[in-house]
């Protein structure tokens, strides 16, 4: 499994105890309500996956897996709370790796691929996955399939030129 479990789990359900869900769900109810700026979320998940202090590494996981288990409905979230989403980035901080950062990077292409009803040319949730690679893009060399996927979707062009031109570069340059 991809997605960080709690101690002595199978990997095949996570279920995490009460008191790190309320945790979770008080963060993310601060982060949503305000009282928690998105850099200092971040701050917050980065001294959470450094710690030893016992239920922080809990606490961190279970944001993952809020993160990944809610990404199905960002669609749907509010203009306000998934622009915070997309700003509390786990892969431009380096939060995390492997795996789990493949996972999240190919969350991506489904939301720059989405052509949505919207009053505006780019819906919300293409704006999440613009908004996510703009973080990833010190990354990116790290993923020439990526990279290669990217540049194969022609609306890029149209939503984000400069960034479909780093892309391109970065696409030579890997072919030399």
């Amino acid at each position: 499994m991809l997605l960080p479990t709690t101690p002595g789990s199978s990997g095949t359900l996570t279920a995490f105890p009460a008191s790190i869900e309320k945790e979770t769900d008080d963060f993310f109810q601060k982060l949503y309500q305000g009282e928690l700026l998105p850099d200092q979320a971040v701050d917050i998940l980065r001294r959470m996956k450094a710690s030893n202090v016992e239920q922080d590494i809990p606490v961190f996981n279970c944001i993952l897996h809020t993160i990944f288990d809610e990404y199905r409905f960002f669609k749907d979230y509010p203009d306000l709370q998934l622009k915070i989403t997309g700003v509390v980035s786990i892969i431009q901080y380096g939060l995390i790796a492997g795996g789990l950062l493949g996972l999240a990077v190919r969350c991506m292409l489904p939301a720059l691929r989405t052509v949505e009803p919207a009053l505006h040319p780019v819906g919300r949730f293409t704006k999440f996955g613009l908004c996510g690679l703009e973080r990833f893009k010190a990354h990116c060399y790290e993923w020439p399939q990526f990279c290669s996927h990217l540049l194969e979707l022609s609306r890029l062009k149209k939503l984000h030129q400069g960034l479909l031109v780093r892309f391109k570069k970065l696409s030579i340059s890997m072919e030399l």
